[in-house]
């Protein structure tokens, strides 16, 4: 069977869980509300002349602070291209870690913002924030690790130009590297702070990128980091001598049904020869790869509502819509597959099937409960 693709209803659950918020702060520190547009000091591990900003609740210890709610800011002095790192963590007892953080920030509405997020996000994020409908999302990169209360992380934020880059600890490459074309404003000072749940920080460093750091910045280019390649070819071949028919037992009831749901056999077009169409039973497939039935090769979103997303953006973040996890999840089923999805527009599907002695001089009917858009 040929198919532009084959496709199945999903019921899609959407809960909104109550989630319950703790205040914390380093042993012997209470979060206070700082007096409104009075400057705040902050430890010496944070230099700068900080300016409070929304209901942000401060606790401050002898090198770190904890900062909840809104956020402070402060200007910075070395430019308009520079790099911006700092130690962070969620204090234990919160519920999960929201690490948020800006840089250049003009004003209380106007910043590049960047946090590490846990919880059901596992995720770096970027957005530009700028009144009159000038804010953009600018991407974010799923996290394949778990992001705990307690843990300290290291974050970087390189900005040169319109070119902002996200690290994460003393990784070479950024997990974020985006180009904002659209963009405003390129003075500004940094910010700390911005999430609803406490984040703890310290060891804040704010220096020009000039020289041979500027060099380095520019020798990045548009590169990202991406984990380990995946041999999909070892995997394909090891799925396919996997591979088992479907096996029925005896029927002797007058009406039998059966399911072919399951692992088939699937060959994109592009991997065949040009106009070979493989339909007799001889045409060899070894070389075929495994594919879930029912499922789609294609991403759900484009079933759902048409999403097309952020294509400037990079990876999962083109395709950001009604749910981070739902986009992140759906990226990892179509990755899986051992086949480039990208470039599939069609493809076969082969299926064997071990029929009982006993189904001699019955009528046998295939029925699909739904095949999308085109088939053979």
């Amino acid at each position: 069977m040929k198919s532009k693709c084959a496709f199945v209803l999903s019921a899609l659950i959407f809960s909104i869980l109550n989630c319950t918020y703790m205040s914390a702060a380093p042993a012997g520190a209470a979060l206070i509300s700082p007096s409104p547009f009075q400057p705040v000091t902050l430890p010496a591990s944070l230099p700068g002349q900080w300016s409070p900003v929304g209901r942000v609740k401060i606790g401050a210890a002898s090198d770190s602070a904890v900062i909840q709610n809104g956020f402070v800011m402060s200007p910075v002095s070395v430019g308009s291209d520079y790099a911006m790192s700092f130690r962070a963590r969620a204090p234990q007892s919160a519920s999960e870690v929201q690490i948020w953080a800006g840089l250049r920030c003009r004003d209380r509405d106007s910043q590049y913002v960047f946090a590490l997020r846990g919880g059901k996000d596992r995720q770096i994020y970027l957005a530009r924030y700028a009144p009159d409908g000038n804010a953009k999302f600018l991407g974010y990169a799923p996290l394949d690790f778990d992001v705990n209360p307690g843990e300290w992380y290291r974050l970087r934020a390189d900005v040169v130009g319109d070119r902002i880059q996200i690290y994460l600890g003393d990784e070479m490459l950024p997990r974020i590297n985006v180009l904002d074309n659209t963009s405003l404003w390129h003075a500004g000072g940094v910010t700390l702070g911005g999430g609803w749940l406490p984040a703890e920080y310290m060891d804040l460093k704010v220096e020009p990128l000039s020289g041979e750091k500027l060099a380095a910045f520019q020798a990045v280019g548009d590169w990202a980091w991406t984990p380990p390649a995946d041999d999909k070819e070892a995997r394909r071949a090891k799925e396919r001598a996997a591979y088992r028919p479907a096996v029925f037992g005896a029927v002797t009831a007058p009406r039998a049904e059966f399911s072919l749901d399951g692992r088939w056999l699937f060959m994109p077009d592009q991997d065949l020869p040009a106009g070979d169409q493989p339909i007799s039973v001889a045409e060899p497939d070894d070389r075929w790869h495994m594919i879930a039935v029912p499922s789609f090769w294609t991403p759900a979103f484009a079933w759902l509502h048409g999403e097309n997303g952020f294509n400037d953006l990079k990876g999962v973040a083109r395709s950001k819509g009604i749910a981070d996890d739902l986009t992140v999840e759906d990226a990892k089923r179509l990755d899986a597959q051992t086949f480039d999805w990208r470039r599939t527009q069609a493809g076969w599907y082969r299926h064997y099937i071990d029929l009982p002695p006993t189904i001699a001089g019955r009528r046998l009917s295939l029925d699909f409960d739904a095949v999308a858009k085109i088939s053979e």
